[in-house]
């Protein structure tokens, strides 16, 4: 089984958010009334200077936080071998680039495995661009469809079935599918953004484990590699 599909790259500039301050100007004018005797006009452009000298103070708008977009080199904070939340596997693949990291676990054990496979990979975009950017580029091609560029194959054949899961959302964005083959092997995906950075999430279950547990299986995969990211690189 592998997985064909790649999230494109694209990204989006952060545009702080501006503060406007406004100042009230208040003009107290006296009108002389020549009807009325001079005791009588005192009180009134008084009693007008006291009710408009206290305007009502304009709030000011409070600045959203800062949030640091992520420079690391994606070997640089992908999940590492011993921090994986699942137990029984072995990494049989490992490489990628600076911007683009992929590594891949198999059962040390075959037989009685509980997961066939788990897969993650982790993407990194430009520091200055947005997640709700990255996502709007990056998700429409990650949709769930039953083809064989999405879904990959099993015994050469591209999935029959493909299925949008409910799931916990993790990061800024998520997203969950689920694919299912003629041969009956059946595989999860699990797609997280979290500031400029994209993690896809692979897992591989056997027939013993249930779709909701192997799908909070990859939910915590992808919680466990923020966790991770935002302790090489705090926000």
């Amino acid at each position: 089984m592998i997985r064909a599909s790649r999230a494109f790259r694209v990204n989006v500039a952060l545009k702080p958010f501006a503060v406007q301050v406004l100042t009230a100007l208040v003009v107290l004018s006296l009108v002389r009334c020549s009807d009325a005797p001079a005791a009588s006009v005192l009180p009134t452009v008084l009693a007008t200077a006291t009710a408009t000298a206290s305007p009502t103070p304009t709030p000011t708008a409070t600045p959203a936080p800062t949030v640091r977009g992520v420079s690391l080199k994606a070997s640089e904070f992908i999940l590492p071998l011993n921090e994986l939340p699942v137990s029984g596997l072995k990494v049989v693949e490992d490489l990628g680039t600076d911007l683009h990291w992929r590594r891949y676990w198999d059962p040390i054990a075959p037989i009685g495995a509980r997961y066939f496979y788990v897969l993650i990979e982790v993407s990194v975009y430009p520091s200055t661009w947005s997640p709700s950017q990255v996502a709007a580029l990056a998700l429409p091609g990650l949709r769930c469809e039953a083809t064989r560029e999405r879904g990959g194959f099993s015994n050469n054949q591209p999935p029959t079935s493909a299925v949008q899961i409910t799931a916990a959302a993790v990061g800024d964005a998520a997203q969950a599918c689920g694919y299912g083959f003629a041969s009956g092997f059946a595989h999860l995906e699990y797609v997280s953004i979290t500031r400029n950075v994209l993690i896809f999430v692979q897992v591989g279950p056997s027939t013993a484990v249930s779709q909701s547990e192997a799908m909070d299986q990859a939910v915590a995969i992808a919680r466990r590699q923020i966790e991770v990211l935002d302790r090489v690189a705090p926000r």
